[in-house]
């Protein structure tokens, strides 16, 4: 019988981080403090009906990707579908996400 080596890569959901904190550098670090070198991104924080307008959105894309050179984190998959209790609406501290609220 032939042995066989698997590797899996750890990462965590995006999910927990995103409602408590609403910077991306917040997400990457913290994602970087628990030890997990890969981060599930979850694309609802891009939301083109609940925030902000597309110069927000490609900013805060912007944003998701230095944080993570800096932090040396991997997006390691991509998700969608948790909007509806991930946003801080009113309370979001961008003025342009408040005003698609």
């Amino acid at each position: 019988m032939s042995q066989r080596t698997v590797f899996l890569d750890i990462g965590i959901s995006g999910a927990f981080i995103t409602r408590r904190w609403e910077e991306p550098d917040n997400w990457m670090r913290l994602t970087k403090e628990l030890g997990y070198p890969y981060h599930e991104f979850c694309g609802d924080v891009l939301d083109p009906f609940f925030m902000g307008d597309r110069a927000y959105q490609l900013r805060t894309a912007r944003a998701v990707k230095e944080a993570a050179d800096r932090y040396g984190v991997k997006i390691s998959a991509f998700y969608t579908g948790m909007a509806t209790h991930r946003f801080h609406g009113l309370s979001h501290s961008s003025p342009v996400v408040r005003a698609r609220m």
